[in-house]
């Protein structure tokens, strides 16, 4: 039997419960049957009381790792994560908290793999946007720079139960506490590392197991689960990709059935003001996220554009006295 195995660490002043919370419900409403293991630290374990209790009556187990209390979350999340295969037992489908599912999902026993994942972005490293920040950090970490042109997305991991995979987990863990003393505590740098040094076992996966939003087209008509991470404040074409619906879940320790309603047909609740976009690395720059604040504060941003006006006109009315 496939086992689905989320990692929460949370407390009463972030949304992760809350992002967890609505990718299990979901998995529910599909797989009312699905066996899930829920994987937490004992601070997060005794923070689940009142309304932050609701998970535990969704879930088959729930495994408390007592960890440092005076580490970060990030660190404390990242701990367990990579080393999840060797805290819960049997194959399983590790899903990460913001996520949902959206209807039931195929088996995974034919894979001929003994651990699968999706492609970051969808593409390769050679297209991804961001591809001189991995070559960056492999050349920090003395890496391999990615030789099979692949950059796995850690949201969604497919794991049989083999000796492999435990030991790759725990050389997962290994390299992972490496690239904290080089102050890197993204999960996914290690990631490579390890397949690297296992051969390149880690399978892709197609990518509708882990349709990431930021860049979902091909994959979103077919999309087994949503993945609705967003590194681009201003381009979040989502509900589930903003704050207000997991703020209300954390108000009220249950989900509305608006959300609901989101959760059910998440494939088509795309804002109307969505748009599909080209990828340009402006996006990713210092300038664009000024611009982006700035537009946040109307009055400043209605000053600035007012002045940008003004100027283009100038320029257009310069442009024409010289050409005369």
């Amino acid at each position: 039997m496939l086992k689905y195995v989320y990692v929460l660490v949370s407390n009463e002043d972030d949304i992760y419960y809350e992002n967890t919370l609505v990718s299990v419900t979901s998995l529910r409403m599909h797989i009312p049957n699905a066996w899930v293991a829920l994987v937490v630290d004992d601070q997060t374990a005794n923070s689940l009381v009142g309304k932050r209790s609701q998970i535990k009556n969704l879930i088959d187990e729930l495994k408390i790792i007592p960890l440092d209390n005076t580490l970060s979350g990030t660190y404390r999340s990242r701990e367990l994560k990579t080393s999840v295969r060797n805290l819960v037992d049997g194959d399983f489908l590790y899903i990460d908290g913001d996520t949902v599912i959206t209807h039931p999902l195929p088996s995974l026993h034919t894979m001929d793999c003994e651990i699968g994942a999706v492609l970051d972005y969808h593409i390769q490293v050679s297209e991804h946007p961001r591809n001189s920040s991995f070559y960056r950090n492999a050349e920090l970490l003395k890496f391999s720079p990615y030789q099979n042109n692949k950059y796995f997305n850690g949201g969604v991991l497919y794991v049989k139960d083999t000796s492999m995979t435990r030991s790759f987990f725990s050389r997962w863990n290994e390299l992972w506490h490496y690239c904290t003393t080089k102050e890197i505590f993204i999960d996914q740098p290690s990631l490579a590392q390890v397949d690297y040094e296992f051969g390149y076992v880690i399978q892709e996966l197609p990518g509708e197991w882990n349709c990431q939003a930021e860049n979902c087209i091909n994959y979103l008509k077919n999309a087994h689960i949503m993945h609705f991470f967003s590194s681009n404040e201003g381009l979040r074409p989502h509900p589930l990709m903003n704050l207000d619906i997991f703020h209300e879940v954390k108000a009220t320790g249950i989900i509305s059935e608006k959300t609901m309603n989101i959760i059910k047909n998440v494939q088509t609740s795309f804002f109307p003001h969505a748009k599909i976009y080209f990828y340009i690395p402006f996006y990713d720059t210092n300038t664009f996220y000024f611009f982006y604040s700035l537009y946040k504060r109307q009055v400043l941003f209605q000053c600035f554009e007012w002045c940008i006006k003004w100027f283009y006109k100038f320029c257009r009315i310069l442009k024409k006295r010289l050409s005369k």
